[in-house]
C-alpha cells in the first residue's frame, strides 16, 4: 500500500472519530442540559442545611464537655479546659439560635402580624358614609383596583414591626432573665448559659405554635 493511501486513510479515519465524538457530546449536551440556576440554589440551600445541621451539634458538644468537667478525679486544669469549651459550644449555639431566629422565624412574624394588622385596619374611622368618599372601599382595599393603599400598606409596615420588636426585646428578656436566675441559684456559669439556650429554643417553640394556631383557625 502506498504511502498517500495510508495518509488518506489516517486523515479519513481521524475526521470520523472527530465527527463521532462531536455527534456524542452533542447527544449529551441535549439529554441533559446544564441549569445555573438550579445549581446555585442547591449549593445555597446545602450551605444553609450545613449550618443548620452544625449549629444543632453545638449543644451536643456543649453537655459531652461539661460531663467531661464534672466528672469526678479530673485535674483543675482539664476541669478549666473543659469548662470553658463547654461555655463557648454553649454561647454559638446561642448565636446560631439567634442567627435562626432572626432569618427564619422573625419574617414568619412580622409576615403573620402583617397579614393581620391589613385586615382589620380601618382608615376612615371618622366617616359616616363611605360612598361620599373620592375612592370607594371595600375595609381598606381599593374597590377600582383591588389593591390595598400604600398609606394603609405603610402604617400596618410601622406597626407590624413595632410588634414585632416587642417580641424580640421580650424574649432576650425572659433570656438574659433566665440566664441571671440560674447564675443565682446554681452558683454554676455552664448551667447559666445552658439554661439561656434552653430559653431561646423555648421561645421560638412558642412562637411558632401560636403561628401555626392562628393559621389553622383562619382555615
Amino acid at each position: 500500500m502506498s504511502r498517500n493511501a495510508l495518509s488518506k486513510m489516517q486523515v479519513t479515519l481521524t475526521r470520523d472519530e472527530f465527527s463521532k465524538l462531536g455527534l456524542e457530546n452533542s447527544e449529551t449536551s441535549g439529554s441533559d442540559p446544564i441549569d445555573n440556576t438550579g445549581s446555585v440554589r442547591s449549593q445555597t440551600k446545602s450551605f444553609l442545611e450545613r449550618i443548620d445541621s452544625a449549629g444543632l451539634r453545638l449543644k451536643t458538644k456543649a453537655l459531652t464537655s461539661k460531663s467531661k468537667a464534672m466528672s469526678p478525679g479530673i485535674t483543675p486544669v482539664d476541669k478549666t479546659i473543659h469548662t470553658v469549651k463547654a461555655c463557648a459550644m454553649i454561647s454559638l449555639f446561642i448565636l446560631y439560635r439567634a442567627y435562626r431566629g432572626i432569618f427564619v422565624i422573625l419574617p414568619q412574624v412580622f409576615r403573620r402580624v402583617f397579614e393581620m394588622l391589613e385586615e382589620s385596619v380601618d382608615s376612615h374611622p371618622f366617616e359616616d358614609d363611605l360612598d361620599d368618599l373620592e375612592f370607594k372601599t371595600n375595609g381598606d382595599v381599593t374597590l377600582d383596583s383591588g389593591k390595598v393603599r400604600k398609606r394603609t400598606t405603610l402604617t400596618v409596615s410601622v406597626v407590624a414591626t413595632i410588634i414585632t420588636a416587642s417580641y424580640v426585646l421580650g424574649g432576650a428578656i425572659r433570656v438574659f432573665k433566665s440566664f441571671l436566675n440560674t447564675a443565682i441559684s446554681s452558683k454554676n456559669i455552664m448551667s447559666s448559659f445552658e439554661s439561656a439556650g434552653d430559653e431561646i429554643v423555648s421561645n421560638e417553640g412558642k412562637i411558632l405554635r401560636r403561628i401555626a394556631r392562628t393559621d389553622v383557625e383562619e382555615s
